[in-house]
């Protein structure tokens, strides 16, 4: 069964300088939509939201943005995870606070 959208992550990561939001289930396939982001520090600062494979042996950045203190920032995409793809964030310093949706599909046999 395919869900059309939903959260997918929601959380907060605090003092390290990037961390892993989400990793797609194994048996399914997910398009991220979209990743919401709250600065929660009071200088601006540039947040990149990028996956990797299931092995880590490729990354790819999906985008940068300069984030305001203590202010948000929207990416929108359209990016498929396959099992055991990340889907993460990096930061310069502080915490952050992140919130994720898309579409949830059946792995179909290949």
């Amino acid at each position: 069964m395919a869900t059309r959208s939903a959260r997918l992550a929601a959380g907060r990561l605090v003092g390290r300088p990037a961390g892993q939001i989400y990793v797609c289930p194994a048996d399914r396939v997910v398009i991220v939509k979209a990743a919401l982001v709250s600065n929660l520090v009071a200088t601006s600062q540039k947040v990149q939201l990028y996956v990797t494979t299931s092995d880590a042996s490729v990354a790819v950045g999906i985008e940068i943005k300069d984030v305001p203190p203590n202010g948000p920032a929207a990416f929108t995409t359209w990016t498929v995870l396959e099992p055991g793809d990340g889907l993460n964030l990096s930061w310069e310093s502080g915490s952050i606070a992140y919130w994720v949706s898309g579409a949830l599909l059946p792995l179909l046999p290949t």
